[in-house]
C-alpha cells in the first residue's frame, strides 16, 4: 500500500512538472462569436455574388463541430473521413461539400481565406446549397481548427 502511494505522488509529481501548461489538455469550442462571423461571413459573401443566404442547420452544426474536433485531436489538416460527418443526412439526391481550415484566429479571417481557395469559394458559392452548418475547435496549444459542412 505505502509503495503504491509513493508511486502515485511521484507520478503525480512528474506530470505537473512535464505538463505544467496544460499540454494534454483536452481541445475545447472556439469562442462562439468566431463561428458568428464564418457564417455571417459566408452569407454575406454568397448575395454578393448572387448566391441566397445559407440557413443554419442545427444537425450540420453538430455534425461540423464533432469534425472540427477530430480534426483537432488528429493534429492533421485533411478531409479523409468527412463523409462520414453527414452520414446522418445522407437521403437520394443530397449532395454535400466540406471547407477544412486550420490557424485561423476568427471567422472572419477563416473566411476570407476560404475565398481565395478556389474549391472552397466553388462549395461557398454553389447555389445549390441550401444549408451550412460551422464548427471551430482549439487544440492544445490554441490554434483553431475549422470544419463547414454544406447540404443542400
Amino acid at each position: 500500500m505505502a509503495i503504491q502511494t509513493i508511486y502515485c505522488v511521484i507520478f503525480s509529481c512528474c506530470a505537473a512538472l512535464l505538463f505544467p501548461f496544460g499540454i494534454l489538455a483536452e481541445a475545447r469550442p472556439c469562442p462562439v462569436e468566431w463561428v458568428q462571423q464564418a457564417i455571417d461571413a459566408t452569407n454575406i459573401y454568397r448575395v454578393e455574388h448572387g448566391s441566397a443566404p445559407l440557413e443554419l442547420h442545427s444537425g450540420l452544426t453538430q455534425a461540423a463541430a464533432n469534425r472540427a474536433h477530430t480534426l483537432t485531436q488528429r493534429g492533421e489538416l485533411s478531409h479523409e473521413g468527412w463523409l462520414n460527418s453527414v452520414a446522418d443526412f445522407r437521403e437520394p439526391g443530397t449532395s454535400f461539400a466540406e471547407n477544412i481550415a486550420y490557424g485561423y484566429s476568427s471567422g472572419l479571417k477563416t473566411s476570407r481565406m476560404w475565398y481565395g481557395s478556389v474549391p472552397h469559394k466553388a462549395n461557398m458559392l454553389e447555389p445549390k446549397f441550401t444549408s451550412t452548418g460551422i464548427g471551430c475547435f482549439l487544440d492544445h496549444t490554441g490554434i483553431p481548427w475549422w470544419a463547414q459542412l454544406f447540404k443542400n
